[in-house]
């Protein structure tokens, strides 16, 4: 997205629900609306109510811009439903396809949702000290869940991931594998 006074890239900073209240000056609403207004008030369910909110700031007018919508896209529903489809049977491409599907999904909208590319979301998530750690011990808890992850350390350093998509005859190792950075180049490649 641009910004609307100088034409840069706008960064995303936050992506919210907000309660909002009817305009009661300004707005007829029936007593059914009134009631189901404060009906969500008292209970605290606030799905008819709520307006989407995302937020970009623009690094160069230093300024924050809000875009309002009735409904934000919510992708969470579906994520459980591409890892499974992703452990059906079939071939690896559409079961690869399933599982990255599921994979981003989850982190760009719980995780790392100010990230517009999925390369930047996966660098922040190599970079979450957190998660790494958790995963780690988890791995560690878990003999065939190390036993695996060997087999797949082993077989990468035979066979590093390469990237053939500037010279099928002569691919390179890909310069994101081994970066937690946010370029490449800020890393020394393999």
């Amino acid at each position: 997205m641009k910004c609307s006074t100088c034409g840069k890239n706008l960064i995303k900073i936050d992506r919210r629900l907000e309660f909002t209240e009817p305009d009661f000056e300004h707005q007829d609403i029936t007593d059914g609306q009134f009631t189901d207004y404060i009906g969500a008030l008292e209970s605290g369910d606030h799905e008819n109510w709520n307006v989407g909110i995302i937020e970009y700031f623009c690094k160069n007018c230093n300024t924050i811009h809000q875009l309002q919508k009735d409904e934000l896209e919510n992708f969470r529903s579906l994520i459980p439903g591409w890892h499974k489809k992703a452990n059906e049977d079939g071939d690896y491409f559409s079961r690869f396809v399933f599982e990255y599907l599921s994979f981003i999904a989850h982190m760009k909208n719980r995780l790392f949702y100010m990230e517009d590319s999925d390369r930047m979301a996966i660098q922040r998530l190599k970079q979450h000290v957190q998660i790494r750690d958790a995963y780690l011990q988890e791995i560690q808890s878990d003999r065939e869940l190390e036993i695996a992850w060997l087999c797949v350390i082993d077989e990468l350093d035979k066979h590093p991931l390469r990237n053939t998509g500037h010279d099928p005859d002569n691919p390179e190792v890909d310069k994101w594998w081994n970066s937690d950075m946010s370029q490449p180049d800020q890393y020394p490649n393999v």
